[in-house]
């Protein structure tokens, strides 16, 4: 399967690295505005092909699938005119700028026998699949809600020079970046939801707290993202009327909040019974580190991937999923913004 990479940024690394270990995959281009930034990727991972413009890449890499990790605001272009000359695209979050693109992406994506899916790899953390899972059997009884806590360093511009100017444009700033992890994950937890109420809050100018609250049907859901609070977490509260879960997407744990009665010794075993699973699945995780098998999760979703094109089944995400996402972005833009302006 040839495969070329459009933007050799940030996160092109990442993805060069994954493909390097996929059976049946040849990297036969990048791609970038900036040649010699294309040039020092290509370099560094023995690539031959060095392209500075879209058609270039088509006509002398001829890729079957593309991995465009372009800025957001590019997307709809480049994702339109690489599945108008057939080749599979695997494109970053966020799926679109705004909703309009994403249903342009989507409309396009109608039209063609290639397809586009969008990379939400916090989906393939393995204690977010167990999680999902439990969902799927029932073993949590009816969902009543669920929070999400990103903890975001409000300098990640300043540690990324190649994003700097793009992050600065989009409608969310640097939230933009990061929400879409946030919103997928509670998406896959209640379904497609609609913004409640949005706010920002910081020193000054600098934004760099962000709360929401949604709604899904009967379910409610909160997001957080800081720039300040520590410790820096990432997590998943999911409650539900049989038992609650604790997904930490950063250590890669799931704590079941079991049910033991109003008791006192109740009380104690639910401490002991927490304990003991932080307990294994931190030591899982320390096992799996010293043998070199941490399972990150933005390989496990692009092997994901490739797996679903060779076994000509669906990937594991797709256009619709990028509509409604967005769609849910540009709702907590316009609430927040919305209470800005009336403050």
């Amino acid at each position: 399967m040839r495969v070329g990479i459009l933007g050799c940024g940030h996160i092109s690394e990442q993805h060069v690295r994954t493909l390097e270990k996929i059976p049946d995959v040849e990297l036969t281009g990048v791609c970038d505005l900036n040649r010699s930034q294309a040039a020092t990727l290509a370099e560094r991972h023995r690539i031959s092909g060095i392209y500075d413009s879209t058609e270039a890449l088509l006509s002398g890499a001829r890729p079957e699938v593309v991995h465009i990790l372009t800025p957001p605001q590019t997307h709809r272009p480049l994702v339109t005119q690489m599945l108008e000359a057939g080749c599979q695209v695997l494109v970053e979050k966020p799926f679109a700028e705004n909703l309009q693109d994403a249903v342009e992406i989507a409309r396009v994506d109608g039209l063609q026998a290639a397809s586009v899916s969008v990379v939400h790899n916090f989906l393939y953390v393995p204690a977010m699949q167990k999680a999902l899972d439990l969902i799927t059997e029932g073993g949590l009884g009816r969902i009543v809600s669920a929070e999400a806590y990103w903890r975001v360093s409000s300098l990640e511009t300043d540690q990324r020079p190649d994003a700097h100017c793009w992050i600065e444009t989009l409608a969310g700033g640097i939230f933009h970046e990061v929400a879409p992890h946030v919103v997928y994950l509670l998406r896959a937890i209640l379904g497609d939801m609609d913004v409640a109420w949005a706010g920002y809050a910081g020193a000054g100018a600098q934004k760099d707290e962000l709360r929401v609250q949604f709604k899904a049907g009967e379910r409610l859901a909160t997001l957080t993202i800081s720039g300040n609070e520590l410790p820096i977490q990432k997590y998943i509260r999911i409650f539900g009327t049989r038992m609650s879960l604790h997904v930490d997407l950063g250590t890669n744990v799931l704590v079941r909040f079991r049910s033991w009665g109003k008791s006192i010794p109740a009380r104690v075993l639910l401490n002991f019974d927490h304990a003991a699973q932080l307990a294994t699945g931190t030591l899982g995780n320390v096992a799996r580190a010293l043998v070199g098998r941490v399972p990150h999760s933005h390989p496990r979703f692009v092997e994901a991937y490739y797996r679903s094109l060779r076994e000509g089944k669906p990937p594991p995400t797709n256009s619709d999923d990028g509509v409604a996402v967005t769609r849910i972005l540009d709702g907590i833009w316009s609430a927040a913004e919305r209470k800005d302006d009336a403050a």
